[in-house]
C-alpha cells in the first residue's frame, strides 16, 4: 500500500491526477484487506480518494470519500489530532455554494462530530 501511495503521489506531482486516483484505489484495496473498516490507514486511503478527486473537480466523489475519513478519524484520534482538523478544513470549503448534497453530508457530520466531540468542540 505505502508503494502505491508513492506511486500515487508521483502521478500528483506530474499532474496525472486519474492515474494518482488509480494508485490510491489500489492502496485502499490493500489496507482495507490488512487493517478492517475501522483502522486509521484506511481512513487515509479514503481521505487521499477524497483528495484524487477534489484535484479531479468531482464534488459529489470529495463529499463521499472525505467524511468517510472524517468518522474513522474521529473514533480512533484525539478530537485535536492534525489528521480530523486538515479532513474538517477541506470539508468546509464545500460548505460555501452548499446544495442538498453537501447539506446533508454536512448535518450528518455535524451530528457525528457533536457526538464524538461534544457540544462546545
Amino acid at each position: 500500500a505505502i508503494t502505491y501511495n508513492n506511486i500515487a503521489i508521483a502521478y500528483s506531482n506530474l499532474d496525472k491526477y486519474n492515474k494518482m486516483l488509480e494508485f490510491y484505489k489500489k492502496a485502499f484495496k490493500i489496507n482495507l484487506q490488512l487493517f478492517g473498516e475501522n483502522h486509521p490507514n484506511l481512513a487515509q486511503s479514503y481521505n487521499n480518494i477524497g483528495m484524487a478527486y477534489e484535484w479531479l473537480g468531482n464534488e459529489q466523489k470529495v463529499l463521499k470519500y472525505y467524511p468517510k475519513a472524517l468518522k474513522i478519524w474521529l473514533t480512533a484520534y484525539n478530537k485535536n489530532h492534525p489528521d480530523i482538523e486538515a479532513v474538517m478544513q477541506r470539508l468546509l470549503i464545500y460548505t460555501k455554494e452548499a446544495t442538498s448534497i453537501q447539506l446533508k453530508v454536512l448535518q450528518d457530520l455535524s451530528l457525528l462530530c457533536t457526538k464524538v466531540l461534544g457540544e462546545t468542540h
